[in-house]
């Protein structure tokens, strides 16, 4: 990557959320600088109009990433922290992305990073921590808690008053009942429906 960045939103991880990241910075009417790939030898492919111009490696070799921003696209929990805390120790920054379709209550407190698609609904008293990836349809009911890196896929209903560990990941269509001191471990996999 040349020591001169473009301004506007770096995507990281090119693969199967890659696409869906895209619409959702565009619908917000930012300006994608480009995309970002794990591996070298990628760069000048095009993804939705959009060039890869860089790779992982050639990003974190820089010394510094002066504020530059980035949307972080890895479907993989691990991998989406990692990535995330060594970005913010170089100086980058990971805002948070909320869909303009989406209903976030103003009583609800997210960390930065966290992606929230279209249609999902976020209610009061809810907590999001950094790097969370909330899919279409997803609905966090009141007092619920969502502790950093987890990954709640298409269609997922998250009960009030239920804490989500870190790094959890909620396959799609699946349903956490609502119920007080309810919680899901830390890394735990919920599968599909």
């Amino acid at each position: 990557m040349s020591e001169v960045r473009t301004k506007g939103i770096y995507i990281l991880g090119v693969g199967a959320q890659t696409a869906s990241l895209i619409d959702l910075v565009e619908a917000l009417n930012q300006p994608i600088a480009g995309l970002i790939h794990y591996q070298e030898g990628r760069t000048g492919e095009f993804v939705l109009g959009y060039p890869i111009v860089g790779s992982n490696d050639q990003l974190f070799d820089t010394e510094n990433l002066n504020g530059d921003q980035f949307a972080l696209s890895m479907g993989d929990n691990d991998i989406r922290m990692s990535v995330g805390d060594e970005i913010r120790r170089l100086g980058g920054k990971i805002p948070t992305f909320v869909h303009p379709a989406a209903m976030v209550s103003r009583h609800a407190f997210l960390e930065e990073g966290v992606i929230v698609q279209a249609h999902s609904t976020i209610g009061p008293n809810a907590t999001v921590g950094r790097d969370v990836n909330i899919g279409y349809n997803t609905v966090l009911s009141h007092d619920a808690t969502v502790e950093p890196g987890c990954l709640l896929a298409a269609n997922v209903v998250v009960g009030a008053y239920t804490t989500l560990r870190q790094r959890v990941f909620v396959g799609a269509s699946s349903t956490i009942v609502s119920k007080r001191g309810l919680t899901v471990g830390k890394g735990a996999l919920i599968g599909a429906g």
